[in-house]
């Protein structure tokens, strides 16, 4: 079942979810892979985060994924490059920044991803 969004993308459910673009439900399966491989942990999808400055919430944001990396939380969406550009993201990506958060914007990429684990084994995802 797809639903068209504002930046042309389809909304995707599959056995995993719900997911606002094909990417983003790709890079699930990505993810769980390099948790299944114990690359990372406690991933978690559709988080929301209460921003605030000061004592007062500025912005309410979901991110697509946390997750921990080597015990430091990650937060991690899964854009588009014209959705990377918006003003709207470029704003909560400096306002988590500033927030102490380490924030990572994925990609789709045409070559398959490579990662080397912790134990020197190569994983690719494609």
């Amino acid at each position: 079942m797809r639903r068209k969004l504002k930046y042309g993308n389809s909304k995707i459910t599959n056995s995993h979810g719900s997911f606002d673009s094909k990417w983003e439900s790709q890079r699930y399966i990505q993810l769980i892979l390099l948790e299944r491989a114990n690359e990372i942990s406690d991933l978690k999808r559709q988080v929301k985060i209460s921003l605030k400055v000061l004592g007062t919430e500025v912005k309410k944001y979901t991110a697509d994924f946390t997750y921990l990396e080597d015990n430091q939380l990650i937060i991690e969406d899964a854009k588009s490059l014209p959705t990377s550009k918006s003003r709207e993201w470029i704003i909560t990506r400096k306002l988590l920044t500033a927030l102490g958060y380490t924030v990572r914007v994925s990609f789709k990429s045409k070559k398959p991803i490579t990662y080397i684990s912790k134990n020197n084994k190569q994983i690719i995802l494609k």
